[in-house]
C-alpha cells in the first residue's frame, strides 16, 4: 500500500497524497495516531512518486491550513519542492486567489461546502514547470443548474442511507422533523442542541435520570445553523455530522462526565478567553449561564456563572468542590483534556466519573439509548426536533452575555488568579519604583546637607 494514489484521465497522470499538520493533530488528542513531521513526510512521498510514477502533476490534500499568507501549508510549500498544488483545509479559509509559494499554488474554498473550487493547471514541456490559470470559487447555491446524472446518483445514495442507516432510527433522509419560524444563528442553534441533549438523556434514563448541569456543543463541532422552513433529518445530521463512536457507525455519541464547580468556571472561561484565539472553542449549550467582560484580564473574564434547576429557573452559583454533570459529544469530551495546554497551563479541567475519579477512557462513558445503541449527537437533535411542532430561536443572551465595561471595579472584581498575579506584579513594580525614588531623594537630601555643612565651615 502506497501513501499516495495516481489518477489517470485522458492520458494525464495526477498523483495525490495527503498530510495532517500539528494543529489538526492537537485537535484530535485521542486519535492514537503518531504524527510524522509534515515536511519530512511530504519530501519522502514526493520523492517516491517521482521515482516510481512519472506523474504529470503532484497534488497535496492538506488538513493543515493557511491564514493571512502564513500557516502550516505556507511553510510546507516553502520547504518542499515539486508539489504542483496544495488544496488546503482545517482552517476553513476562503482564498479568493491562490497563495503561490515556491511555485506551488495554495488554494482553499472555505467551510461547509459553501463553494466549489475550480483551478486549471498547465505544465510547460520545455522546463517542466507548472502554472495555474482560471482559478475561481463557485458558490454552491440555487444558482447552479442541477446535473441530471448527479441528481440520479444522489437519489440512489439517499435510498442507500435510508435503508442501511436511518431506518434503524425510524427516520428518512428527506423526512420532515419540524418547521422553523425563522433562521437560527449558530449560537441559537447551539442552545437548541444543548436542550436536545438534555431531553434525550432525560428520556433514555427515565426515573434514573441524573440532572445535567450543562449540555455543551462547541462551535468546532456545529457544522451549520437551522434555516427557516421545514427541517429534515438530513439537515439535523449535517449540523452534527462529525466523527464516529466506539461502534464505528457515523456520528459522535454523547458522553457523560462530571466536573467540579471550579472546573465549570474554567469551562466558561475557555469560552470567554480561549475562543478569541481558538474559535472552535466557542461554547454553546443549555443548563447553565455565564456573564463575562471582554475587557478584563485574559483567563479572568468570567464575572458570574450559575446553573439552572432544570426547569428554566436559576438554581444558584456553582460550588467549587461539588460535582456537576456535563454532557457533550465524544470529541468535545476528549478535548477537555487539552484545555490546560491551550491555556498555557493556567486553566485546568479534569473530567471525572460520578464518584469523582478522573476519566482517561471517554468511550467507557458513552450514553446508550433504549435499544442499547450509542446515543448519537445528531440522533438527539433529530429526535428532539421531531417532537416539536414548530421551533423558534432562544436569544443567545439567555445562556451567555458579554458585558463590556471599563469600570475599575468591574475590571478587578471578582478577582481571579490571573488578575491577582498581575495586580501583585504591578504593586511590586510600583513598590520598587517608590523605593528607588525614595533612595534617590535621600541621596540628594544627604548631598545637599553635606554641601550646606561644608559651606558653613
Amino acid at each position: 500500500m502506497t501513501p499516495y494514489t495516481v489518477v489517470e484521465t485522458d492520458g494525464v497522470r495526477v498523483a495525490v497524497f495527503g498530510v495532517m499538520g500539528v494543529d489538526s493533530d492537537e485537535c484530535a488528542p485521542m486519535s492514537g495516531m503518531t504524527l510524522e513531521p509534515m515536511v519530512d513526510a511530504a519530501r519522502r512521498v514526493v520523492a517516491e512518486i517521482k521515482a516510481k510514477e512519472a506523474p504529470d502533476f503532484i497534488l497535496c490534500l492538506s488538513h493543515s491550513g493557511t491564514e493571512n499568507g502564513k500557516g502550516e501549508d505556507y511553510e510546507l510549500a516553502k520547504a518542499v519542492d515539486g508539489i504542483d498544488l496544495i488544496v488546503s483545509g482545517h482552517t476553513h479559509t476562503t482564498l479568493a486567489e491562490p497563495i503561490v509559494v515556491n511555485n506551488t499554488p495554495i488554494v482553499s474554498c472555505g467551510p461547509y461546502t459553501q463553494n466549489l473550487g475550480s483551478i486549471t493547471l498547465t505544465k510547460l514541456v520545455t522546463d517542466g514547470q507548472s502554472a495555474y490559470q482560471d482559478y475561481k470559487l463557485i458558490p454552491i447555491d440555487g444558482s447552479i443548474t442541477p446535473d441530471p446524472d448527479m441528481t440520479t446518483l444522489a437519489e440512489q445514495f439517499k435510498q442507500k442511507v435510508d435503508s442501511s442507516y436511518l431506518s434503524d432510527y425510524n427516520m428518512s433522509y428527506d423526512g420532515v422533523l419540524t418547521s422553523a419560524e425563522s433562521d437560527f444563528t449558530i449560537p441559537e442553534t447551539g442552545i437548541l442542541i444543548g436542550e436536545a441533549y438534555i431531553e434525550a438523556v432525560r428520556e433514555v434514563e427515565g426515573a434514573d435520570y441524573d440532572p445535567i448541569a450543562f449540555a455543551v456543543a462547541p462551535g468546532g463541532v456545529i457544522r451549520g445553523a437551522i434555516a427557516a422552513g421545514n427541517v429534515t433529518t438530513s439537515q439535523a445530521f449535517d449540523i452534527l455530522s462529525l466523527g464516529s463512536g466506539a461502534d464505528g457507525s457515523p456520528g459522535y455519541p454523547l458522553v457523560s462526565v462530571y466536573l467540579t464547580g471550579k472546573d465549570m468556571k474554567n469551562v466558561f472561561e475557555v469560552d470567554a478567553s480561549i475562543s478569541a484565539v481558538m474559535p472552535a472553542a466557542t461554547l454553546y449549550g443549555a443548563g447553565s449561564w455565564w456573564h463575562y467582560n471582554p475587557n478584563r484580564m485574559f483567563l479572568d473574564k468570567v464575572t458570574e456563572c450559575q446553573v439552572f434547576d432544570g426547569y428554566g429557573a436559576t438554581a444558584g452559583p456553582f460550588a467549587d468542590k461539588k460535582l456537576y454533570r456535563v454532557v457533550a459529544d465524544l470529541y468535545s469530551g476528549q478535548m477537555l483534556a487539552a484545555v490546560k495546554e491551550k491555556s498555557f497551563g493556567l486553566l485546568s479541567i479534569t473530567p471525572r466519573d460520578k464518584d469523582g475519579n478522573p476519566i482517561t477512557d471517554f468511550e467507557q462513558h458513552i450514553i446508550h439509548d433504549s435499544w442499547g445503541r450509542e446515543l448519537k449527537a445528531w440522533q438527539a437533535l433529530a429526535t428532539y426536533l421531531g417532537k416539536q411542532e414548530t421551533i423558534r430561536p432562544t436569544p443567545a443572551e439567555t445562556v451567555k452575555r458579554a458585558i463590556h465595561s471599563w469600570n475599575p471595579i468591574s475590571l478587578l472584581i471578582p478577582m481571579g488568579a490571573p488578575t491577582a498575579v498581575v495586580v501583585i506584579l504591578l504593586a511590586l513594580v510600583v513598590l520598587v519604583v517608590v523605593l528607588i525614588i525614595r533612595k534617590v531623594v535621600r541621596k540628594r537630601r544627604g548631598r545637599s546637607r553635606y554641601q550646606a555643612y561644608k559651606g558653613k565651615k
